[in-house]
């Protein structure tokens, strides 16, 4: 069959790649100049395992049944981190210690962890602590792998306009009709971007990302990871462009985020979002880098000894409307367009079996 992808992403590009692997002709079509310009560059880069959300076990659960499959299919587009800490902040977090723990140990399946004294690694302010093997998604591999592998079925520089279902005679879906061309099915991996056709399901979020580098590769921190819970609390991460980065620990670079102070303003489409992240500067990363210091200093009392400021980044957080704490991933069929609502990066391989029971359905 002839199937259009639209959507660079880890999503797009994963099922795009998986249809070929099929026997689909498959063109994947990306508006900006290369893959991974959008969320899927610009993010934490956390190959997440359910610990960041204890609120919803829906999430926990699809991110667990699929990370196996993520490990087994992308070996070389990770890296594991040798110390990544999760914290319950003391006296003012939503969910108590004991909760948080209770959650993990009893509603994770498979899924290890440790229970930790916060001072032993120089944390402070903490009711308790557990350390865990989340890994690191690298941030520039996957755009060089997908790039090698798809090259032949790329469309970059291509904004898709319109996607809509064909029929036939009777009135039954025929195929999908995209910018005027013809094509047995389309898939949807923007989340709602495509035409803003998930107006009113969907909130877009522009989101800050600082990035700080360690200043001596010998400090206590190297390789480490600290996410604090559960609220508008801060979270460190370790951030690697390839593996040699990694293991060389070439840039020592980490990315702080703050709950409070990342998501800079939500809009109802995705253009507004993008007008407004446009037009953030410089400078206004250096006021609000004030916040995201004082945040994580509260718990980690020697980052600006240990770590400087040396860049930041501008992102997007598509979230339903309706789902608090979830981040879940969602697929629906209208006609012959599949509309992927894109969760954690482990379960694209939920969305992939989705779509290709679908597509499989109407060759039978």
């Amino acid at each position: 069959m002839r199937i259009a992808v639209i959507g660079g992403g880890w999503y797009g590009c994963h099922i795009g790649s998986e249809l070929i692997r099929l026997g689909h002709e498959v063109v994947i079509f990306e508006k900006a100049p290369e893959l991974f310009s959008g969320s899927s560059g610009y993010n934490q880069f956390r190959l997440h395992l359910g610990f960041h959300y204890p609120r919803s076990s829906k999430t926990r659960h699809q991110i667990i049944d699929s990370h196996q499959r993520f490990l087994k299919k992308y070996p070389n587009l990770f890296f594991p981190v040798t110390t990544n800490v999760y914290g319950i902040s003391k006296g003012d977090s939503v969910m108590d210690w004991m909760t948080y723990k209770t959650v993990m140990q009893h509603d994770c399946p498979g899924v290890e962890f440790e229970e930790i004294d916060p001072a032993s690694i120089g944390l402070t302010g903490l009711e308790g602590a557990l350390v865990c093997r989340e890994g690191a998604l690298l941030a520039r591999e996957p755009q060089r792998f997908f790039s090698n592998l798809l090259r032949q079925h790329l469309r970059l520089n291509v904004c898709v306009k319109n996607a809509r279902t064909l029929v036939d005679g009777e009135g039954r879906p025929s195929g999908a009709e995209v910018d005027g061309e013809v094509y047995d099915w389309c898939v949807d991996c923007t989340y709602g971007q495509l035409f803003n056709s998930a107006r009113g399901e969907v909130a877009y979020e522009v989101c800050l990302t600082l990035l700080y580098k360690r200043k001596d590769k010998n400090v206590l921190h190297l390789h480490h990871a600290f996410t604090i819970m559960d609220g508008p609390f801060t979270s460190l991460f370790p951030c690697f462009d390839d593996y040699a980065d990694a293991v060389g620990d070439l840039n020592r670079l980490h990315t702080l985020t703050h709950v409070k102070h990342t998501h800079l303003k939500r809009f109802d489409s995705f253009a507004d979002a993008k007008a407004y992240a446009d037009a953030f500067t410089e400078a206004d990363a250096q006021r609000m880098r004030p916040l995201f210091e004082e945040g994580i200093l509260r718990y980690l009392p020697t980052f600006l000894r240990d770590y400087t400021y040396h860049d930041y980044f501008i992102s997007f957080k598509t979230k339903t409307t309706g789902g608090a704490d979830s981040r879940e991933t969602v697929c629906r069929t209208n006609g012959r367009v599949i509309s992927v609502m894109s969760g954690k990066v482990n379960t694209i391989f939920l969305a992939e079996d989705y779509v290709v029971e679908e597509i499989q359905s109407t060759a039978e």
